[in-house]
């Protein structure tokens, strides 16, 4: 049961959306542990049978079938045996001779004809496409420009992907787009109903009109670094399994209107830092029942995250947005481990809040507050980071490249951003 989904995501690095994942899962646990009992004992009887059955070998060494009782095991295939018509043998015997050559044919059939695709798009599938499957689909002898992972990055010439890529590629699980100049998507996007991540970065995407709701199985949806400033609300912000939303660093990006009804009962992450916006959206379990971390840096808010969250709310980030103060219930919030209030107009911390810093051990930052410029300044952690964009002081140099950190200040995250990220 693990095997396929490892090289699913050790391999091609695929994910799998959670009903795919229980049905992998799930069914045969419940099948395999129905049975265990049955099996352990069929184990212990004929281990026991075979300890006694070597011991007797060594005592008697003739007329054995004499001497012996057959097992049950035997007995019930002999009377199988007799009890079976000679023509139902036949006939399984052909289906499986069958069966075996029809596999055969279709493996010659698919060698011969994969490398008859000499019409695909040259950038998005001899280049991009790292996982190729021709011949998914209903058709299993005819093969396409079908593709499960299409990454691309670096290439300054793709302002747009070929329109035929929707019709193509129905089989794209993971499309990963970085560092490009991608201003448009193809039409009807949402006949890529098999996408469990879309990743579109450092791109110049003006608009993301597609319909998300029709990727059912949808995970993952990051969109930061781009031009978006229209999008389809109602799909976005209702979508029954995205966990993972990053759509920040998108100047002036709408925010959602108040007749859009928020719904997002499985989103754990939402970034919406650093768009230049007035979110006026009411953030609680209402809306997001699970959410751990949440980013609103660089944007004004009504309404600060309400109080609901704190049985979720892990991660906080409400730098430079212009706050004046915390809310009295912030303190409720036992489950935080980190809060980024750097650059705003904070003057005083509750003493409460204080207590709970400590208790957590929180990364906390408070850097361009005037409080820091008080006694309060010996309690809290008034020390500037690398950049006011970069997210943590832990982070640098942990092998993994954080966005947030990638610039010239902060040493390109210590080094972790290599040539592909800067």
């Amino acid at each position: 049961m693990a095997l396929p989904i490892g090289v699913l995501w050790f391999v091609y690095d695929i994910g799998l959306s959670i009903p795919e994942m229980l049905s992998l899962t799930g069914w045969p646990s419940f099948n395999f542990f129905s049975k265990l009992r049955s099996i352990l004992r069929e184990i212990i009887r004929v281990r026991a049978y075979a300890a006694v059955r070597k011991e007797q070998d060594v005592i008697i060494s003739k007329h054995r079938d004499i001497v012996y009782v057959k097992t049950k095991d035997v007995v019930i295939s002999e009377q199988q045996e007799k009890l079976m018509p000679k023509y139902i043998s036949k006939c399984f015997s052909a289906y499986s001779i069958i069966y075996g050559l029809f596999f055969f044919v279709v493996a010659i059939v698919h060698l011969v004809k994969n490398t008859s695709l000499n019409n695909c798009n040259h950038k998005t599938w001899e280049v991009g496409c790292k996982n190729k499957i021709p011949f998914c689909g209903f058709n299993i002898f005819t093969p396409k420009c079908n593709c499960a992972y299409l990454d691309i990055r670096n290439d300054n010439k793709l302002t747009a992907l070929p329109n035929g890529l929707v019709g193509e590629m129905s089989g794209l699980r993971k499309l990963y787009i970085k560092k490009c100049n991608l201003t448009f998507l193809p039409l009807q996007m949402e006949r890529l109903t098999e996408i469990t991540s879309c990743t579109i970065i450092h791109n110049k995407l003006e608009s993301f009109h597609v319909d998300i709701l029709q990727w059912k199985k949808l995970n993952e949806l990051v969109l930061h670094h781009n031009k978006i400033k229209a999008y389809n609300e109602k799909s976005l912000w209702s979508h029954p399994t995205l966990t993972y939303l990053d759509i920040s660093y998108n100047i002036a990006i709408k925010v959602p209107s108040p007749e859009i009804k928020i719904f997002m009962p499985f989103l754990t992450m939402l970034a919406f830092s650093n768009n230049d916006v007035e979110i006026t959206n009411k953030f609680d379990t209402t809306h997001f029942p699970m959410l751990v971390d949440l980013y609103l840096n660089g944007n004004t808010f009504a309404t600060f995250p309400d109080v609901s969250l704190r049985e979720t709310l892990q991660f906080l980030g409400v730098s430079r947005s212009k706050l004046k103060r915390f809310p009295q219930y912030l303190p409720k919030f036992y489950k935080l481990k980190y809060l980024d209030a750097r650059d705003n107009n904070i003057s005083s911390i509750n003493s409460n809040l204080k207590t709970l810093i400590k208790k957590n051990q929180m990364e906390a930052y408070f850097s361009g507050n005037s409080v820091c410029k008080t006694s309060d300044e010996l309690s809290l952690n008034c020390k500037p980071l690398c950049s006011k964009y970069c997210w943590s002081s832990t982070e640098l140099n942990n092998g993994h490249c954080d966005y947030t950190c990638n610039s010239k200040e902060c040493e390109y995250d210590g080094g972790d951003c290599g040539s592909d990220d800067v």
